[in-house]
């Protein structure tokens, strides 16, 4: 057989050279019989570098840990390691799910070679699966994807908290979230969804945000909050169960079995008004009408041990398309979901506005009406609106509980972290 392959390490005694393997799917241990080969054979074994590209020739046969080896007959170096690079991903592993700050500078300098880490292409094979039942799920429930753009004339926050460009003399941002333009196509399809990329100008510096993180976002006709809160639930159970059967996933298979058990819906479902009273009985006193982010989510997700909803978030700091509570108009129409275990904030709902005079209402109370930047928003609400909700959701959000992370930055290829230079 042939296996072409890189070099992670090598033993030697007097008979033998012993080298360890790996190519995409895994190591195996190659063993070559001084004896047996050639001498030029043995002498490229002996001084090829360690993460060499090589050619092997050999015969699989049972090793003595009844684990597959390849009886070497051939070497060949096919991409040699320059002597500068001292750098041995493959072999020298960063601690995982919680290395050291050295091995996660190191990690994230060298990013472009520690993708090799047998523990980061883990991961990144779970993303990929991941991505993948996302997408089959969607497809069984009626979905049709959108592509939306990525330059928008309008963020959906406020405008500090979005990365703003100058593209052919037109000021635009990059998107925070494709929600106006998933809006417009739920008219269309009543179930839609899109699977992209979003970016945020907020600096923190907590382990659940990066400046750019891949954004599950979707919309559907003819629903209200309830309903929302159901299909999500739905949605990740259905996610859970299924990565959990896949065999080729056993690496995680503690972990994923452990989620399932405590993921079974419904969710508990906070008020923003208890979560308050919570917050003061720890000594925690908030004005009403502030966030219940951070610390302060912490807080109260320490009494949980599943998932709950903070349901019914203050108006004052939430966009201008979510609908109103009709008893207290102080608080939206929305829901987040909170991790238990310090995982914080995963995902949230919300049942948006149909009613355009009660849309350009919260236009007015954001300061934006009369923006023409948002006619387009306005056309959709003034042509038979249907009542509609949505979800959003950080993938790395999701990976990071899922697989027991310690930072978002660790489920995805090439994190973008405030703090640190954009490289490579």
């Amino acid at each position: 057989m042939t296996l072409f392959c890189w070099l992670v390490s090598r033993r030697e005694t007097r008979q033998r050279i012993f080298v360890d393997l790996a190519d995409s799917t895994g190591k195996i241990q190659g063993v070559l019989e001084k004896a047996v080969v050639d001498k030029s054979v043995v002498r490229e074994a002996k001084i090829a570098p360690l993460e060499s590209a090589l050619e092997i020739q050999g015969v699989v046969q049972a090793g003595k840990a009844k684990n597959s080896e390849i009886a070497i007959t051939d070497v060949r170096v096919v991409g040699t390691v320059s002597p500068s690079q001292k750098i041995r991903p493959r072999a020298v592993l960063p601690g995982w799910p919680v290395p050291t700050q050295r091995q996660v500078d190191t990690a994230l300098k060298l990013r472009h070679l520690y993708l090799r880490n047998p523990n980061l292409m883990a991961t990144m094979r779970f993303r990929h699966e991941l991505l993948k039942h996302l997408r089959e799920w969607f497809d069984r429930n009626g979905f049709v994807s959108v592509e939306a753009p990525i330059l928008t004339p309008v963020p959906l926050y406020e405008d500090e908290t979005a990365v703003k460009l100058q593209v052919h003399d037109q000021p635009v941002f990059l998107t925070q979230c494709v929600s106006y333009y998933l809006e417009a196509a739920v008219h269309a399809f009543e179930r839609v969804y899109s699977i992209g990329p979003s970016f945020r100008a907020k600096e923190s510096e907590s382990p659940r945000h990066l400046v750019e993180f891949w954004h599950v976002k979707a919309e559907v006709a003819w629903g209200n909050l309830d309903d929302i809160i159901m299909l999500t639930e739905k949605m990740i159970l259905d996610i859970l169960v299924q990565l959990g059967e896949n065999a080729e996933r056993i690496a995680f298979e503690l972990r994923l079995r452990s989620a399932v058990a405590k993921m079974t819906p419904p969710y508990e479902r906070i008020e923003y008004t208890e979560a308050l009273a919570r917050l003061e009985r720890k000594g925690i006193k908030i004005k009403f009408g502030l966030g219940i982010h951070g610390e302060r989510q912490l807080a109260i997700a320490s009494e949980f041990s599943s998932p709950f909803w903070l349901v019914g978030l203050p108006a004052e700091n939430e966009p201008f398309p979510y609908s109103l509570n009709p008893e207290d108009d102080r608080l939206t129409r929305t829901a987040d979901l909170v991790l238990p275990q310090r995982f914080g904030e995963l995902l949230g709902v919300a049942e948006k506005i149909s009613d355009p005079t009660a849309l350009d209402q919260r236009l007015q109370e954001k300061g934006k009406f009369g923006n023409p930047a948002y006619d387009f928003i306005r056309d959709v609400h003034q042509l038979g609106c249907a009542p509609h909700v949505a979800f959003g959701m950080g993938l790395e959000r999701l990976i990071r509980w899922m697989l027991g992370l310690p930072h978002v930055r660790d489920a995805i290829a090439f994190p973008r972290l405030v703090g640190r230079k954009f490289y490579p």
